[in-house]
């Protein structure tokens, strides 16, 4: 059995008439490494599908460019944040070069898991990354405007579904020529999952629904196809996409 098993999907969903969103699913060194990425562009005309397309594959490039079997914790960390910046400066860059692009950008998460059970993530928006281990456990915390207002306690977490300002995000690629993405590490255990995915899933679906269509299945495939179907299902309006990794470890 391979040490981990991922799949992926994108959906365009019920009230867009572009897919904005972008994922990525990649091995290297023959199964050492699982890559993950996920991408929600923002600015429509502006071109957020551009957006994230250009974000998943200059974070990957960054990402494969520098990889090798042998690094350390603290050097797959400092390849994960530059991979992001460099993924940031090319989508400002780009978006300098004509007024139709100005203003577009794209949240990120990404995920780099090592055999061993080795996870190094970052992200910058609101796009999200899961574990569950079994339980559902929140691994990253969102940069908008709505958690900002839960931190300083003028919000409550079942109250962002209402709130005015629940689609503003304070930090993103593309946002300026420099960006600041979030880094963390943790180990994984044989039996642990992942799940990364867009507002377009988690801004409609409550964790603990989440949680019931991952225990309905350990099939990564049926998983993501259900957890699509189930925001269907709940009536989002965005685009929604996720990926899902079931981590074996390297014993299996």
């Amino acid at each position: 059995m391979e040490c981990f098993v991922a799949a992926g999907r994108s959906e365009i969903g019920n009230g867009r008439k572009l897919n904005e969103d972008s994922i990525e699913l990649v091995e290297a060194f023959d199964g050492t490494y699982g890559i993950y990425i996920l991408c929600d562009g923002m600015g429509g005309h502006k071109r957020g599908d551009l957006a994230s397309e250009l974000a998943v594959r200059y974070a990957r490039r960054s990402i494969l460019d520098k990889l090798n079997p042998t690094m350390e914790a603290r050097e797959l960390r400092a390849l994960m944040y530059q991979a992001l910046s460099n993924a940031n400066q090319m989508v400002y860059q780009f978006a300098q070069r004509s007024f139709r692009f100005t203003g577009m950008g794209t949240t990120i998460v990404a995920g780099l898991l090592r055999d061993d059970g080795l996870l190094v993530y970052g992200h910058a928006g609101d796009s999200r990354l899961h574990g569950f281990t079994p339980q559902i456990e929140r691994l990253t915390k969102d940069h908008s405007v709505a958690q900002a207002f839960i931190d300083q306690g003028l919000l409550r977490e079942e109250d962002v579904a209402t709130f005015p300002r629940r689609n503003e995000i304070t930090r993103c690629i593309g946002m300026g020529p420099d960006m600041t993405p979030t880094i963390d590490v943790r180990s994984l255990e044989p039996g642990d999952r992942l799940l990364f995915c867009s507002d377009g899933l988690h801004g409609v679906c409550p964790d603990a629904v989440i949680q019931n269509v991952m225990d309905a299945s350990q099939d990564p495939q049926e998983n993501s196809e259900a957890l699509i179907q189930t925001a269907l299902d709940f009536h989002s309006r965005d685009n929604i996409s996720c990926i899902v990794v079931n981590f074996h470890g390297n014993d299996a």
